[in-house]
């Protein structure tokens, strides 16, 4: 209830001031669980991708934005939980894997960390592709686009959603660290295409 009202409340503002455009490759899965991870270049990223969305996205945020309480207490209502990126957080691990068991969608973002670039972005972690391959969830990425990768208001802000892809696509067969590097390497290379500024626009909602 809190979600959808919100959600409804703020889709008008935030496409108007910030001219956000999404597109899609293919539909996004209507049923199962999904992993949405891509591109970070401001924080409007997370509600971007929430109101270009039907299904109810539950990200992971860093635990330092809980430090505020009104934020805090939004964020919480709006199905984020926080995650301590200064260590192996076991707790938010367990959450996120829970998520993912009980068919629903999950929010992350590899980088770790907003960035301003794409040809030199940050390296990957692997835990996207980790809770995928442990949880069988389909990965849909995403790239963020605006001028120069910062968001502004009053200049188009793209969101372009690639196609559904599972971990063994990505060459991910084992659980080794092996496969798991390789399968983050290629999944960062459709992120960061899908980023590109003369990224090819094949459908738009």
């Amino acid at each position: 209830m809190f979600y959808s009202f919100f959600k409804a409340l703020l889709k008008p503002y935030f496409y108007l001031v910030y001219r956000i455009k999404a597109f899609y490759e293919h539909p996004f899965p209507k049923e199962g669980p999904v992993v949405v991870c891509g591109k970070h270049i401001s924080g409007f990223d997370g509600p971007f991708v929430i109101l270009a969305l039907k299904r109810h996205v539950r990200f992971m945020a860093k635990s330092e934005l809980y430090r505020n309480p009104i934020v805090g207490w939004f964020i919480r209502n709006m199905g984020a939980f926080p995650i301590d990126r200064g260590r192996a957080d076991i707790t938010a691990l367990k959450k996120a894997i829970s998520i993912l068991k009980n068919g629903e969608v999950l929010g992350i973002f590899p980088e770790g960390t907003r960035t301003h670039e794409n040809d030199n972005a940050l390296e990957f972690k692997t835990g996207a592709i980790n809770l995928a391959f442990k949880t069988r969830a389909v990965i849909v990425p995403f790239g963020m686009y605006a001028e120069d990768y910062r968001i502004r208001p009053w200049h188009r802000t793209e969101i372009r959603f690639g196609r559904p892809i599972t971990t063994q696509e990505l060459g991910m067969t084992s659980g080794n660290k092996q496969d798991l590097t390789m399968a983050t390497e290629k999944l960062s290379e459709i992120i960061k295409n899908l980023s590109e500024k003369n990224y090819e626009k094949r459908q738009t909602c």
